[in-house]
């Protein structure tokens, strides 16, 4: 059969004999027929049955990019000064390996020192906030917000 035959045959079969209501008539010479044909070593070889295995595994890939998941370390700089082990070890403990590293702080506080400088360094991004008392928090909070909101609209 040529691919268009073969899509023709699928997409011609009645709706009712694919429902769960439909099965008790369901016609299972033509399911026999149908099983035969995506069986059959030409379809097997054809640019459709290649289009269907790529699909499957592009949505099998995406899905397991959302299964796996990502663990992302938010740091209040202006609250908790956390050094390298501390951090590591945090990391260690973490369900899923940590690709990002944010500190929030207002940089230009004096009490701050060069702890910009050093978690620069180790790779974090780092965040303005105005001066004010929660700010780093406050931002904090619709940071995380926004990340877990983005997060759950992807795994949909």
């Amino acid at each position: 059969m040529t691919d268009a035959a073969e899509l023709s045959l699928v997409k011609n079969l009645p709706e009712e004999k694919i429902t769960e209501k439909g099965l008790g008539s369901f016609n299972f010479k033509l399911a026999e027929e149908l099983l035969q044909m995506i069986l059959s070593p030409d379809w097997l070889e054809s640019s459709v049955f290649s289009q269907l295995l790529l699909k499957i595994q592009q949505n099998n890939e995406i899905n397991h990019k959302l299964e796996t998941g990502i663990s992302l370390l938010i740091l209040d700089a202006e609250n908790l000064k956390l050094d390298i082990n501390s951090e590591l070890f945090l990391a260690s403990i973490c369900e899923y390996s940590l690709q990002g590293k944010i500190a929030f702080a207002n940089w230009k506080n004096p009490s701050i020192g060069k702890q910009d400088i050093e978690l620069y360094n180790r790779g974090y991004q780092l965040l303005h906030v105005p001066e004010g008392k929660n700010s780093a928090d406050a931002k904090m909070i619709a940071f995380g917000a926004c990340v877990l909101r983005s997060y759950l609209a992807l795994s949909r």
